[in-house]
């Protein structure tokens, strides 16, 4: 579609702009998609790491505090029966 202005000059066609509003708006959406989804992989690993920590520190919680060794081996035991396993286990009285 052509238009002519007052004057006899003609502006040309308008009907590409849709093609680069689109592209451009399906670049931002896909970065937002991609954001969202690395937000919540990071929070599910980091769930899954606090559960196992929890589970052995419930579990050398019913030895404490008159076997600190036993409390080690349990909360071992308990962080690989829930997939994690536990480089640093330390007691402290609080």
């Amino acid at each position: 579609m052509r238009r002519t202005w007052p004057g006899g000059a003609t502006v040309g066609s308008e009907s590409g702009q849709v093609v680069v509003l689109v592209a451009v708006s399906l670049v931002a959406l896909l970065g937002m998609a991609g954001f969202a989804i690395d937000v919540a992989t990071w929070y599910q690993v980091h769930r899954k790491q606090q559960s196992i920590a929890d589970a052995a520190a419930i579990a050398a919680a019913g030895d404490l505090p008159l076997s600190t060794g036993q409390a080690s081996l349990d909360a071992s035991s308990y962080a690989s029966k829930n997939g994690g396993s536990v480089n640093t286990i330390g007691f402290s009285k609080t």
